[in-house]
């Protein structure tokens, strides 16, 4: 919890810090595959993803804000109250998307388990660019949500881990889960010690007679 001073925000209360529920996510991309040795390759991928969370807030207010521990305005005359702020019932949700492109670097590890099922582990490194996003922030000193798309860090490395299992013989479409992990905040103002966190399944398929992937 964090105490609220009584500057513009809550005067004497203390505010639950922001809670935030991921909301739907999906992920387009294309990857180029060369071999290293008989059952490992190594790959290069570039793709679009589309995140979204969703933050509980409380009444909106259409006014100029300055944020003083940041030290910047609040982007198109708007702010929202805490969900503490007001009666019970009243509150709403905030839905945050999130625009992103990415590169990576991968290495695929192709094994064969119950003799003829195509099974293939990876592990990757890459970055994240920040093309868009109506995000809000969180300032506990004014207890306030406020969007300020400067304030959101452009570029972020990422690892990634997945696990694909070929659906034939050929492997030429697979499934499996995968994991993205950002390793730099999202951003380091406004109570926005968040990374960008992907969980979900990969569907890969591979082109014929070319060594690429896409999924």
């Amino acid at each position: 919890n964090v105490s609220v001073p009584g500057n513009g925000g809550i005067s004497n209360a203390f505010v639950p810090s922001p809670v935030i529920y991921s909301a739907g996510a999906f992920e387009l991309g294309a990857s180029v595959s060369r071999p290293m040795g008989k059952k490992n390759w190594i790959a290069f991928s570039v793709g679009y993803q589309y995140l979204q969370t969703i933050t509980e807030v409380g009444s909106r207010v259409d006014s100029l804000a300055f944020i003083q521990s940041v030290g910047a305005y609040a982007n198109d005359r708007v702010y929202y109250t805490a969900a503490a702020a007001v009666p019970t019932g009243t509150t709403q949700e905030y839905r945050s998307v999130y625009h992103l492109f990415h590169t990576g670097m991968h290495l695929q590890m192709h094994r064969k388990i119950f003799r003829s099922l195509p099974v293939s582990w990876e592990l990757g490194i890459g970055l994240q660019w920040l093309l868009s996003t109506n995000a809000i922030l969180y300032d506990p000193a004014s207890a306030r949500y406020f969007r300020n798309e400067a304030l959101m860090a452009k570029i972020l490395p990422e690892v990634s881990a997945g696990l694909q299992i070929g659906l034939d013989r050929t492997s030429k479409l697979s499934v499996g889960p995968s994991l993205q992990y950002s390793l730099s905040k999202i951003s380091d103002k406004g109570v926005a010690d968040k990374h960008y966190f992907f969980a979900g399944a990969k569907i890969s398929y591979l082109l014929p007679g070319k060594k690429k992937k896409m999924h």
